[in-house]
């Protein structure tokens, strides 16, 4: 994600219904949620860059980190998260964030200022569930 804060009630919008949408088919089906923040301080959006950048000097996105990566983090605290099959809500979320310019320099993997939703849980939290949920096949 590198829109940020312009793109926050579509991240949201979109995450909520992705859970409804495959609890809707099986209330068994586990629900994953991942999402990549970008923390960098500029990006080169594909969007916004369709032409020849040989000939025309990229367009570059400006933004202001940490705050625009917290807000997303943020956002997404306030997505559902379920505690059993009746209820609605993802069964794992988990975030990563990275510094990644898209510039053809590498993208570096940064901490969570405040790691609500670490990677590492969330694949724990699928495997417990999957194991819960299917212990009897």
């Amino acid at each position: 994600m590198t829109a940020h804060v312009r793109a926050l009630p579509r991240l949201h919008d979109e995450l909520d219904s992705s859970h409804q949408t495959t609890h809707g088919n099986s209330e068994r089906a586990l629900s994953v949620g991942f999402v990549m923040v970008n923390a960098g301080e500029t990006f080169r959006s594909p969007d916004m860059n369709k032409f020849d950048l040989a000939k025309t000097p990229a367009n570059v996105n400006h933004h202001r980190q940490p705050a625009d990566a917290i807000r997303v983090i943020e956002k997404i605290t306030e997505i559902r998260r379920r505690s059993g099959t009746s209820s609605s809500g993802f069964d794992a979320i988990g975030v990563m964030v990275v510094d990644f310019a898209n510039d053809g320099s590498p993208m570096k993997i940064l901490d969570q200022p405040d790691p609500v939703f670490p990677y590492s849980q969330m694949v724990q939290r699928v495997a417990h569930e999957y194991a819960a949920a299917f212990s009897r096949l």
